[in-house]
């Protein structure tokens, strides 16, 4: 038996079509499509805040048309009939829905459906005022939100439970506007979500926008996330994007903010393997200088992750946490080009295995230890870079490549552990307390040409620690290669290549200011120096690592050391000033 106000139209897909401009034939509560496995075409006029349902169900599972279809035109509304947890309600697969209108329910999911389909909304789609609603609930679908268009719930705006599925976002999706559990959007493995910059012709003029309660986005594993120029993704009291299993590839060029609680909210969290690129945003040529860049803000840490965290931060780049910039495992492969900064805590916070890159116009700053590298600045309040001893399998050594600025206004500019640190430095190191400080293993600090470090070496005399000076000042030159401060607890010191390498103050003939006062009483603790080539000046004392047997120096054809201080020291060679 039809139902009382359906037409039967043969050869027609399946569809329900509701348009403004056609005359009412009755307000039944449920649309459905037709039983004979033929289309339901339905013309509704004014259908305007009605309790009805659509029930896109392809006929009972009677049709064989491939291709279903619901469309909802502007300017109608549609609240969802009181039976039914939906205002669309969607159990047969391949459904293509184009709405224009508003699915808008009060105690209804704004669509519901328990298999995939193709969606795209240029109306609104609203999961209600009482809690436990979604804009979009489904296994999973394929979605577009264009702009100017909206996808709210009072529990999570979209939410897939199966894997898969993708998201590409225009307009407004909102997740924070019930449950404090709800967020913009809630998927599982293999997601990928596109938030995408509206263009007027050429330039960029606005973003899409998806904010949650807990998060923004919350997903699993292998997640895909590109979130353009001028878009956001914010989370109110968690994390703006929380990934809760391993990989995943975040490529940033908007906004990403977290503005929960300094304990918890991080603008990334995710788990090992994670990929994260945050990126410069150009004008109308890719050859011009970039205009801005991606931007993450968060309460807690601007990144975390578990273990092989990959992150790229270009030029106009800004990671910034209320804690630390980027707190990682084991594994960080770091390359900074822009800003990094850890307000309370550590600019850069990771475990041993870690290859970090700091290049010419990179940031990063943290309240207790700091690097800057490559005509870059790294500022720390506590730590630039904080290297923590983790249980590894394989490779535990920590590579640092500083060529700008590492600065750490409360600790260290580098803070090592018991694990093997290679710091390799042609820019400027500060630390208050000191410069940097390695604790064990056989560590190595390599200061090239243009090295300047403001503070003291400490490189803990646990194993075969080495301190190699290369290229250095030549006559009439400003200094290239200089320590202002103690050196303890070193194996070996080596000068290798040309030109005048110091420690402290230099001798006549060279100007250099010693930032960290005057060359008295400065300490240089070490069992050998060998002088391969070019000038070693060390103005500071100088004893063994024992304290009781000398230092041995070696100054080799082509080398010459020089200085001022107290040296307990054996010297051999061929040229020397003291």
């Amino acid at each position: 038996m039809k139902a009382k106000y359906q037409r039967i139209t043969r050869y027609l897909p399946t569809a329900v079509f509701i348009a403004a401009s056609l005359p009412v034939a009755a307000q039944a509560t449920v649309f459905v499509t037709d039983g004979d496995g033929n289309a339901n075409v339905v013309n509704i006029a004014a259908w305007n805040n009605t309790a009805t349902t659509i029930t896109a169900n392809q006929n009972a599972g009677l049709s064989t048309n491939p291709n279903p279809v619901v469309n909802v035109a502007s300017g109608i509304t549609i609240t969802g009939d009181a039976g039914y947890t939906s205002v669309l309600s969607i159990t047969a697969a391949n459904y293509t829905v184009t709405n224009a209108g508003s699915l808008s329910g009060t105690n209804h999911h704004g669509i519901l459906s328990n298999t995939n389909f193709t969606l795209t909304n240029s109306g609104t789609l609203s999961g209600g005022t009482t809690p436990g609603q979604s804009g979009v609930r489904s296994t999973l679908a394929t979605i577009t939100n264009n702009a100017n268009s909206f996808i709210s719930g009072t529990d999570d705006a979209i939410n897939f439970s199966a894997a898969g599925g993708s998201i590409t976002n225009f307009g407004t999706i909102n997740g924070d506007s019930g449950a404090s559990s709800s967020d913009g959007i809630r998927g599982r493995n293999n997601i990928v979500i596109n938030n995408n910059t509206n263009y007027n012709f050429f330039s960029p003029i606005s973003g899409g926008s998806i904010t949650g309660t807990q998060y923004g986005i919350y997903a699993d594993a292998n997640v895909t996330v590109n979130n353009h120029n001028l878009a956001t993704i914010t989370a109110i009291n968690e994390d703006a994007i929380h990934l809760d299993g391993d990989g995943g590839t975040i490529t940033n060029n908007g906004t990403l903010t977290a503005l929960g609680s300094s304990s918890s909210s991080d603008g990334i969290r995710g788990r090992d393997n994670l990929t994260v690129n945050n990126n410069n945003n150009y004008g109308v040529s890719l050859l011009s200088d970039p205009v801005s860049g991606g931007a993450i803000n968060a309460a807690h840490n601007g990144i975390y992750a578990d273990n092989y965290l990959t992150v790229t931060n270009q030029t106009r780049g800004s990671i910034i946490g209320g804690q630390n910039g980027i707190d990682a495992g084991y594994g960080l492969d770091l390359t900074n080009d822009g800003a990094i900064t850890g307000t309370s805590v550590n600019g850069v916070h990771a475990g041993d295995g870690s290859y970090i890159v700091n290049n010419h116009d990179g940031v990063i700053y943290g309240s207790s230890n700091g690097i800057d590298i490559d005509t870059s600045v790294i500022n720390g309040s506590s730590n630039g870079i904080d290297i923590d001893t983790s249980e590894i399998n394989g490779d535990s050594t920590t590579s640092i490549f500083n060529h700008g600025v590492i600065n750490a206004d409360g600790g260290d500019g580098v803070d090592g552990d018991s694990q093997v640190q290679i710091v390799t430095n042609d820019g400027y190191i500060y630390g208050e307390s000191s410069a940097i400080t390695l604790w064990g293993g056989n560590d190595e600090i390599n200061l090239n040409d243009g090295s300047k470090i403001d503070g003291d070496i400490d490189m803990g005399n646990s194993g075969n620690d080495v301190l190699n000076f290369g290229q250095g000042q030549f006559t009439g030159e400003d200094c290239q290669n200089i320590v202002w401060g103690d050196v303890y607890g070193v194996n070996t010191i080596n000068k290798h290549n040309g030109g005048y390498a110091f420690i402290n103050d230099t001798d006549e003939g060279f100007e250099v200011e010693a930032i960290n006062g005057t060359d008295e009483g400065f300490e240089v603790e070490t069992d050998t120096i060998n002088v391969h080539s070019g000038g070693l000046y060390i103005n500071a004392d100088v004893y063994s690592n024992n304290g009781e047997d000398n230092t041995e120096i070696h100054v080799y054809r082509g080398g010459e050391i020089g200085g001022t201080g107290l040296w307990d020291a054996n010297v051999r060679g061929q040229s020397f000033k003291i």
